[in-house]
């Protein structure tokens, strides 16, 4: 608990280089899709910073090491070279990669200050996007990542994706576990019952 605020603080400083590199590439660019990825980096650094401390913290090596990798996995995605002959023209990739963003940034939204990255109980939530299914975040993600993989099927990408998908489920099934715990959540997962559909 006492290395609760510096971690936040360092966690903040460290996304906010992602925040600035999103918004040049943005800027520069132009794309849609770049604002989109602004404001998720963005959201990101504000969580950090502001994050609740955890009532429960999963100790289990793998539950910290997994959500690490996939984190990881997700920044050495690439955009192909040859990316309009990827299975999904150029411009459906982006409309899929859109409503994944949108999705992300409702789901975030709706999470606040309950976000983290690490299987942790920082207080159950049940409003927005969070009413719908109990892992809003990771579908959407999921879409996000789909997008762009169909866009730019690289074996790079596509093995990337795979292990990214095999990491969310991984973490949805380590979060419930230490969720479970909580009265509160037992009682939200009976009213929501789906995970990710």
């Amino acid at each position: 608990r006492a290395a609760h605020g510096p971690i936040n603080v360092f966690l903040a400083l460290l996304w906010s280089r992602f925040v600035f590199s999103a918004f040049e590439a943005w800027r520069v660019g132009g794309a849609p899709m770049g604002l989109g990825i602004v404001i998720h980096n963005t959201l990101l650094m504000l969580f950090f910073l502001t994050r609740r401390n955890s009532e429960r913290l999963s100790l289990r090596f793998a539950d910290w090491l997994v959500p690490i990798l996939t984190l990881g996995a997700a920044m050495f995605l690439r955009p192909a070279e040859f990316a309009s002959d990827g299975w999904l023209s150029g411009s459906t990739g982006v409309w899929i990669q859109a409503a994944g963003m949108t999705g992300i940034i409702l789901s975030l939204l709706s999470l606040g200050r309950s976000f983290g990255i690490i299987p942790a109980n920082r207080s159950v939530v049940r409003r927005g996007a969070y009413r719908i299914v109990r892992h809003p975040l990771y579908v959407s993600e999921l879409v996000f990542y789909a997008g762009f993989v169909s866009a730019n099927p690289t074996a790079a990408n596509i093995g990337l994706g795979l292990f990214i998908t095999a990491g969310q489920l991984w973490r949805s099934v380590a979060e419930e576990r230490v969720l479970a715990l909580d009265p509160a959540y037992r009682a939200y997962s009976s009213r929501v019952r789906y995970r990710f559909v």
